[in-house]
């Protein structure tokens, strides 16, 4: 496909997309869940604090995570359905590529609109200054705002990544189901507030990634955040194997 016409074809699919009814369901369900985080979780806090507690609140990330599946499976299901735009791949390595990168950029967008709608809700409802230390953490709140932003932005796009190719792989019911069962045990099941100071200690379990555990230190907790994400990455390589042998070149 030239670069051109790539674009053009990329352009009018998003724009499709945006239009679309399922995409405008994603909206409004990503309105719901950030005035409900700013007003049932942060209410009556500061606004750093308030932050972090919607951010790393169970519920809070399943309900978001949940999100995140429905807009993957809509932007996978109208990828695929999109016969025109399929033709212009000449093998199945460009297409899984370019349907990899759409549900990322999607859930990417998404999650960026989730965010501005939780600092507007916060600018709103708790309009407090943000303070120079957390609760808890004897870090500045603004840079571990960012760190717990950092940290569900990558997890989220490394699930997306996961979920695109299961969904190549195997039944799509039997994906979201998995991916449901999942989300309800972090919502439900992530250890909140333990004290992890050796390596021996390091969760197993993504969920805990996502909430506030006490580690020995903030360097530790990046260090065992990010050779987690590493061993992601690689379950991520090893299902971008199988399914590019599962699939058949576009172009055959």
């Amino acid at each position: 496909m030239k670069v051109k016409n790539k674009h053009r074809y990329i352009f009018e699919f998003y724009k499709q997309f945006v239009s679309s009814s399922k995409f405008i369901l994603v909206f409004l369900l990503s309105i719901v869940i950030s005035f409900y985080g700013v007003i049932q979780i942060a209410f009556n806090t500061n606004y750093s604090v308030g932050f972090i507690r919607i951010y790393t609140n169970g519920i809070y990330i399943m309900s978001l995570l949940l999100i995140l599946l429905l807009n993957t499976k809509i932007t996978f299901d109208s990828f695929e359905q999109n016969q025109c735009f399929i033709i212009r791949f000449s093998s199945r390595k460009k297409f899984l590529k370019e349907l990899i990168k759409s549900c990322c950029f999607n859930n990417f967008c998404t999650l960026l609109l989730n965010i501005a709608l939780v600092m507007i809700g916060l600018n709103i409802f708790n309009p407090n200054v943000i303070d120079s230390q957390l609760e808890i953490f004897t870090l500045p709140s603004q840079y571990y705002i960012i760190f717990t932003l950092f940290k569900f932005l990558i997890l989220s796009q490394v699930i997306t990544i996961i979920n695109v190719l299961l969904l190549k792989i195997i039944n799509k019911k039997v994906v979201v189901s998995l991916n449901i069962v999942l989300y309800v045990l972090i919502g439900f099941a992530s250890t909140q507030y333990s004290n992890i100071n050796s390596i021996k200690q390091m969760p197993i379990f993504i969920g805990d990634y996502f909430c506030v555990n006490l580690y020995s230190s903030f360097l530790f907790e990046m260090s065992c955040f990010l050779s987690y994400v590493s061993l992601l990455i690689i379950i991520a390589m090893f299902l971008n194997y199988i399914a590019k042998r599962k699939m058949r070149d576009i172009s055959e």
